[in-house]
């Protein structure tokens, strides 16, 4: 849910309204007031008991459910050690990593493991819980080998496979000094880890592990970077996470937003203004990072579609900082866009060029009007607004708009 959803202001411009709670099923709960049980419609925010009268207001929210994956190990049997031990089945080289003593021996036998037969022979599932609480006592070396076969299950074709490895990084990964291994396993998982891992960074963040949560956030770097259909849902979700984040998490997510920018990624802006919207009130603290993140998003709009909704949230955005950002890097009209769109960004942009504080900083948005087109005509909705301002008028635009004169004559 976004901010402005949150607060009941408003929804987001260029987005359709989606009410939703339209479907839910209905849910039961217990007056405040005597206790009474109160049936709830799908979509009721108020309720009244039918007995005392009392008024209440519903809140549906998420809630995480804890996973409790079973503990079950497979049988081991003394191996001979002459015996070799790579055309053994799953069940035999779980319990040998399990039990063994040499570390030489586990090692190998991790590495035996991490094959796809072993994967798709299902029984590893049944191990995850026993196999990743070993992992965290495990020497480096053989945490690092145990988690290739975890790897290829986040990887599996087969959701039951990779949904077991994320409940184990549930379970098991908020840990101080973790494994290592469990996160590289969960980083090879797309967008399915991505918010599971930076939880992860910020919790242990939090409880002074800075090391472990660097390798979580590698691990979201990494499943970001693999993932191909949902990159901007990932990107999504570390904007609306900013806001719960703090320390070198927060640094590190605004650090992504900008990288994101510099490379030329620019889905994610109106996200980014939001997040500065909300952190103007409920985070400060941020707003130095996100405007830095900002100021690599230069670029003007692709569409018509895409410009006229860079202007919307000029009028949506509430907190001056988040305006002044979504002002600089709204850029010049597409030439796609119509005389009546031209004329609806002007009255948008008056009010901030008419402002001592803002003008300069609409200039650019204004300037790319001037020269929109081919030829030597200047729109004549713009030139009209251009001679409407009189010596109001910007020096570098009349600058521009002298030097188009002169190019038409």
């Amino acid at each position: 849910m976004s901010f402005r959803a949150r607060s009941g202001l408003a929804h987001r411009p260029g987005l359709a309204f989606n009410p939703s709670m339209s479907d839910a099923q209905a849910e039961r709960a217990h007056c405040p007031g005597c206790g009474a049980a109160l049936e709830l419609q799908a979509a009721q925010a108020i309720v009244s008991c039918n007995f005392c009268g009392t008024q209440s207001k519903v809140e549906r929210r998420l809630r995480r459910v804890e996973p409790d994956l079973e503990r079950v190990a497979p049988p081991y049997k003394p191996r001979d050690p002459k015996e070799a031990f790579e055309s053994w089945g799953c069940d035999r080289l779980v319990a040998g990593i399990l039990n063994e003593t040499d570390l030489a021996v586990r090692v190998a036998m991790a590495r035996a493991l991490d094959s796809w037969q072993h994967v798709h022979a299902g029984c590893m599932r049944t191990y995850v819980a026993a196999y990743v609480e070993a992992m965290l006592q495990a020497p480096p070396e053989l945490d690092k080998a145990m988690c290739g076969i975890l790897g290829k299950m986040v990887c599996s074709d087969d959701l039951a496979d990779k949904h077991c490895v994320i409940r184990a990084g549930e379970q098991y990964g908020f840990r101080l000094h973790g494994s290592r291994g469990l996160l590289f396993a969960l980083s090879l998982g797309d967008a399915a880890t991505v918010k599971l891992l930076l939880d992860i960074a910020e919790w242990a963040s939090r409880n002074g592990d800075e090391a472990y949560a660097k390798e979580a956030l590698i691990g979201v770097q990494t499943a970001i970077g693999r993932e191909r259909t949902y990159h901007e849902v990932c990107t999504q979700i570390l904007c609306h996470r900013l806001t719960f984040v703090s320390g070198q998490v927060a640094q590190w997510v605004m650090n992504f937003l900008k990288n994101e920018f510099d490379v030329g990624y620019r889905y994610h802006r109106n996200m980014v203004l939001e997040v500065m919207d909300a952190c103007a009130i409920e985070r400060p603290e941020l707003l130095p990072g996100l405007q830095k993140a900002m100021s690599f998003a230069r670029g003007g709009a692709k569409d018509r579609h895409d410009y006229l909704t860079r202007l919307s949230w000029l009028t949506y955005l509430r907190s001056p900082q988040a305006r002044l950002c979504a002002l600089e890097t709204l850029g010049g009209p597409p030439g796609d866009v119509t005389a009546d769109d031209l004329k609806q960004a002007l009255d948008v942009l008056t009010p901030f060029h008419d402002n001592e504080a803002t003008r300069e900083k609409c200039v650019d948005a204004i300037k790319g009007m001037i020269w929109l087109g081919e030829g030597n005509s200047i729109p004549p909705v713009v030139e009209a607004w251009l001679q409407g301002q009189g010596e109001k008028l910007h020096r570098w635009l009349k600058d521009s708009w002298n030097l188009r004169l002169n190019r038409r004559q």
